[in-house]
C-alpha cells in the first residue's frame, strides 16, 4: 500500500550537496532532502519548477521528489518514489 503524500510545487533554488537541496515553497525557502545522489545537472537548474513532500524530523522539511520541463516532460528523481511507482506499474500490469 502507498501512503499518500501530498505533492506540492515547489522551484529549485540551488544544491548544497549530494542530499540536501533549497527550494521555494509559497514564497519561503526551505530544504529538501534528495535522495539521489546522481549529479542531475540537466534537471537541478535554478529556477526550475519541481515537486516535493513535506517530512518530518531531520534537517530538512520537504524530500524533492521531481522536476518538470519546458516541454511538459518530466523526471522522478527521488529514489524511493521511483521503487514504489515500478512496483505499482507491475501491480497494474
Amino acid at each position: 500500500m502507498l501512503l499518500k503524500l501530498p505533492i506540492i510545487e515547489c522551484t529549485f533554488i540551488k544544491r548544497l550537496n549530494r542530499f540536501v537541496g533549497v527550494i521555494e515553497v509559497n514564497g519561503k525557502l526551505k530544504k529538501a532532502l534528495i535522495t539521489n545522489t546522481g549529479r542531475l545537472e540537466e534537471f537541478m537548474i535554478k529556477g526550475r519548477r519541481a515537486f516535493c513532500i513535506p517530512k518530518q524530523g531531520g534537517k530538512t522539511d520537504f524530500v524533492l521528489i521531481g522536476f518538470l520541463e519546458k516541454e511538459g516532460k518530466g523526471a522522478i528523481i527521488d529514489t524511493r518514489t521511483q521503487a514504489k511507482a515500478f512496483e505499482r506499474a507491475v501491480d497494474l500490469g
